[in-house]
């Protein structure tokens, strides 16, 4: 079964930016996507993904709130974190446990392959 990348994002044309970008050059991934924490969360009782790309400045339920939901629901480091943020004051606060890498927005594209293909692959 192919990885699992899930991307949460509240900004409609990134999102959809990022998607279309990893499917593109990752293939082998399944690519699913949410606009908040809360519709995070509520996708990962489908399947649990191994990588999120997690905006941290988003309504409803942000990023930090989001983090503090996944430690409780899935103890452990699974799934991986990536923070996308404008700032880093935006995750200066955040615990490292599972945060794994950060991507500053606006995100450069080939470093999010790169940095996607690095952590997607559950034995890394």
């Amino acid at each position: 079964m192919a990885a699992c990348i899930l991307v949460v994002e509240d900004d409609r044309d990134l999102r959809e930016c990022l998607v279309d970008v990893i499917c593109a050059e990752l293939p082998h991934l399944e690519v699913r996507h949410a606009a908040n924490g809360r519709q995070a969360l509520a996708a990962m009782q489908e399947r649990t993904p191994t990588l999120v790309l997690l905006d941290m400045l988003m309504p409803v339920m942000n990023g930090p709130e989001f983090l503090g939901a996944l430690e409780t629901a899935y103890p452990g480091d699974t799934p991986r974190v990536i923070i996308l943020s404008a700032a880093d004051e935006e995750h200066a606060g955040v615990n490292r446990g599972r945060v794994v890498d950060a991507l500053r927005k606006p995100v450069d594209m080939e470093e999010l392959v790169n940095v996607v293909r690095r952590w997607s692959d559950p034995g890394a």
